[in-house]
């Protein structure tokens, strides 16, 4: 398993864990929120690792990588720690990353186990939220981001405007764009 390859024991993880723990999603259907390059992104309200609320409005003012990744992608799994870097890197300047597991290792809807399972074993301080396709995502950008590649990250600006996307991993690409919206 993920976890055990990277080092993180699973009886340290699942005493981490509430197993009585639900998530629900909770997606805004405001009408002035998108799904595409140049529109406000919708809101959201998901519950991390941390067992935390994470709601997407309350970012506004801050830049925002929202990175839609699975357990079972390698680059995924390679973006996540680097991710993590970047995240330490520019927090204190007003960023914050934010990972939206879609699919866990056998490609089914995470649950908070998956959530903490991929935390420890990258050791992220950042939020890692889970969510199904069905949720979060729409190929036609009506009711949900058209993602159809992992990793696909979304950079938004201080207003919470999807302001570039990108499908897959760059690293210098990525943070180039970040720097853009954070100066």
């Amino acid at each position: 398993m993920l976890f055990l390859l990277l080092g993180c024991t699973e009886e340290n993880l699942k005493n981490n864990i509430k197993k009585d723990q639900t998530e629900e999603t909770a997606i805004s259907l405001d009408e002035d929120c998108g799904y595409t390059e140049g529109q406000k992104a919708c809101d959201f309200t998901l519950t991390d690792q941390f067992l935390n609320n994470v709601n997407l409005y309350e970012n506004e003012g801050s830049v925002v990588i929202l990175d839609f990744s699975t357990m079972w992608c390698g680059y995924c799994q390679v973006s996540a720690p680097i991710g993590n870097d970047i995240y330490n890197q520019y927090k204190a300047d007003g960023f914050n990353w934010i990972t939206i597991l879609i699919e866990d290792l056998q490609g089914e809807i995470p649950d908070i186990y998956d959530q903490q399972v991929w935390s420890g074993s990258f050791e992220l301080d950042y939020s890692v939220v889970a969510t199904s396709r069905e949720e979060m995502i729409d190929y036609n950008s009506i009711d949900g981001y058209s993602i159809t590649s992992w990793p696909t990250f979304l950079l938004l600006d201080k207003d919470l405007k999807i302001s570039y996307v990108q499908q897959g991993w760059g690293e210098v690409l990525l943070v180039n764009e970040i720097e853009n919206y954070l100066y």
